[in-house]
């Protein structure tokens, strides 16, 4: 598997397979890039970086 740390191209391969949404959770995008939602554990100055348990039960509500 390729991946990029490039936001721009993460975004142009995902956009082939069709229009992208944007998470509900504002506060876990990529500033400047809210079409990637960020997944870490990581704690900076007492916040999470990230949505530490996604991905913790598999449903396909959404397609992110």
């Amino acid at each position: 598997m390729y991946i990029t740390n490039k936001p721009e191209q993460q975004i142009a391969f995902s956009r082939r397979f069709g229009p992208l949404q944007i998470h509900v959770l504002k506060q876990f995008l990529l500033a400047g890039h809210p079409e990637i939602f960020i997944i870490s554990n990581i704690i900076e100055n007492g916040q999470p970086i990230g949505l530490g348990d996604a991905g913790k039960f598999w449903h396909s509500d959404l397609s992110y």
